[in-house]
């Protein structure tokens, strides 16, 4: 089994709701559309809560930055080979690049 954990951060011109709206809604829709193609048997988003208590106590402990991502993404691929099946799948590049050119408005690469 293999986990691929994404740190995601906002750009800073755009809105914690805006991305939360983008990231919940389009851009998790055209990421399942292709999951079971590229083999991910499970794939999670989970959102920072920056203004929680509890993420402020966990910033303490750990020392980390208020700043420092916004959400994780997490896929889950049971086969690496499934995975490489997947990604010579036909079409699967194009929805790929789809995704990618959709994140460049939201996501600070």
């Amino acid at each position: 089994m293999i986990t691929l954990n994404y740190l995601i951060r906002k750009k800073a011109d755009v809105s914690a709701d805006a991305f939360r709206d983008y990231w919940m809604g389009e851009h998790a829709a055209m990421r399942l559309a292709v999951c079971e193609r590229m083999g991910i048997q499970k794939y999670t988003k989970c959102e920072t809560k920056h203004e929680d208590p509890i993420t402020g106590l966990m910033q303490q402990m750990y020392g980390t930055p208020a700043d420092c991502y916004d959400f994780v993404d997490q896929m889950v691929i049971n086969d690496l080979e499934d995975l490489k099946k997947g990604l010579g799948g036909a079409g699967l590049q194009d929805d790929l690049d789809a995704i990618a050119g959709s994140e460049t408005a939201y996501v600070d690469f």
